[in-house]
């Protein structure tokens, strides 16, 4: 706490002023017209405290230091401030508010607040004015309202520097440092404001990306197309910023080849052509930039703050991921930021296991057809693999596996039953997801097949065996007859 007894004299109290902060961190100074003398008791139990929100559309009037009855929307949480008093300045006398008064005149013919480094500089210089020795005073991330409160102050300039943003909030432009005096002169009358409120707004981006197989064909295999679309929010610029650099990059997976005919850009407002407001260029190969040029970031910062880029792009499939899925992530760098942007073109493995319907024996030889369609019964749109309709036929474990199809709804066919089994009577439906067969409960389908039923044979010991067996005897004995009447007559004609 400064002990430096408070004596005002009419010239110092023509210079009492204080730091009002503008939404966006610029230095005014505001003079009470009759100034009261300043409350002692406050040195050392004064307060700043930051309210840190995303810029929007209205870019809003300068704050006075008091807070606003209606805090702004879109507060930024986790986002770091620093704070750091400038030495050797004494605001219990004369010679300190003239300092302050000096700074406010720089400022007000265009000087910054220029720290020698940041985070943590050791000097800050405005214009003309300093370089003056700094001392830390803490930092402060902002809460869930984004606040970030700094309490027991004693009189003095301060500098506020906006530090590492942990919480995600994908922030454009950090704001500028800036400087507070403690006390600030409230807006109107002769009073003082020891509780000072600054409300430095930032300019915040998003991204999305996403993919789509198309309609045509259903099996994934090298050579088809799968097209890509990359959504970047263009921000609401703070006052004084500008636009110097919009780019989305995407380096493209192993296996994906970018077709350059298929690119497209959309902004929402304004009008945007290629190559004047923005170029598509691949380079390296595998490493594709939608560059926005100097008249067109110029454009963007004219026409279209608080709207969105889609550029979408296609490519060819030249070899499929292990477990189906390509994952593809495109990176926008917008001035200080960058925000990345994932998506995926998913597919699944089906896998099919043909067994014996009186057990879990498997069963070799079955053939299956696929088919997308199934309409009353009547099945369409067949499944093909390398132009040639796909055939699968179980294996000596019983099974047959899709190693990727697009996720949906199929219907399979057995157009050949195992040998001396039934062949099934309607098409299956089957479901694919995304993703690999898992278990007996994803992307698989057990098939079984009924034996073909024997006709009946003769029970052993029934009425058809007993015929045969007195047919037979009876042949015996006819048999055994007719050779004694034989042996008969040889003896009669050997007696004669």
């Amino acid at each position: 706490m400064s002990h430096t007894a408070k004596r005002w004299s009419r010239k110092a109290t023509a210079l009492l002023a204080a730091m009002a902060v503008s939404l966006f961190g610029a230095l005014a100074l505001a003079q009470p017209a009759s100034a009261v003398n300043i409350n002692d008791a406050r040195d050392g139990n004064s307060s700043i405290t930051i309210h840190k929100h995303a810029q929007g559309a209205v870019v809003g009037t300068p704050a006075t230091g008091l807070e606003l009855g209606t805090a702004p929307a879109d507060p930024l949480e986790d986002v770091e401030f620093l704070l750091f008093q400038l030495t050797g300045i004494d605001l219990g006398d004369e010679s300190g508010w003239e300092t302050v008064q000096d700074i406010q005149d720089a400022i007000a013919g265009g000087a910054t607040v220029t720290p020698d480094t940041v985070p943590n500089p050791a000097t800050v210089t405005i214009g003309g004015e300093g370089p003056f020795a700094v001392t830390a005073v803490g930092s402060e991330d902002t809460d869930a309202n984004g606040l970030a409160p700094f309490t027991g102050l004693d009189f003095g300039i301060y500098l506020v520097i906006e530090g590492a943003d942990s919480g995600d909030n994908n922030i454009v432009n950090p704001a500028p440092p800036f400087l507070v005096t403690v006390p600030t002169a409230a807006p109107s009358g002769s009073t003082w404001i020891y509780d000072v409120h600054v409300y430095p707004k930032n300019s915040v981006t998003s991204a999305t990306k996403t993919s789509d197989l198309g309609s045509a064909g259903a099996l994934y295999q090298a050579g088809d197309v799968v097209s890509w679309t990359i959504t970047a929010d263009v921000p609401y610029l703070a006052p004084g910023d500008d636009f110097t650099e919009f780019r989305i990059q995407d380096v493209l997976p192993s296996g994906l080849t970018f077709l350059p005919a298929s690119s497209s850009v959309v902004v929402s407002a304004g009008t945007f052509a290629s190559p004047a407001d923005y170029t598509v260029v691949e380079s390296p190969v595998g490493e594709v930039n939608l560059t926005f040029t100097g008249t067109g970031l110029q454009e963007l910062q004219d026409e279209a703050q608080g709207g969105t880029v889609t550029w979408t792009f296609q490519t060819r499939v030249g070899s499929i991921p292990v477990n189906g899925t390509i994952n593809n992530t495109a990176t926008v760098h917008i001035n200080d930021t960058d925000t990345t942007a994932s998506g995926n073109a998913g597919f699944g493995q089906l896998t099919i296991f043909k067994h014996a319907a009186d057990g879990n024996a498997p069963l070799e030889g079955a053939v299956f057809h696929l088919y997308r369609t199934n309409t009353g019964g009547t099945l369409s749109d067949r499944v093909q693999i390398n132009g040639a309709d796909w055939v699968g036929t179980s294996n000596g474990s019983g099974a047959i596996t899709i190693p990727a199809l697009k996720p949906g709804t199929y219907y399979l066919e057995e157009v050949t039953a195992p040998a001396g089994y039934q062949p099934l009577a309607a098409p299956i439906q089957v479901t694919i997801v995304a993703g690999q067969t898992v278990g007996t409960s994803v992307n698989y389908e057990a098939v079984a097949n009924t034996q073909v039923d024997g006709w009946d044979l003769p029970l052993t010991g029934g009425s058809g065996t007993t015929l045969l067996i007195l047919v037979g005897s009876g042949l015996v004995l006819i048999a055994g007859g007719a050779a004694m009447v034989n042996h008969r007559r040889k003896n009669r004609q050997v007696a004669h």
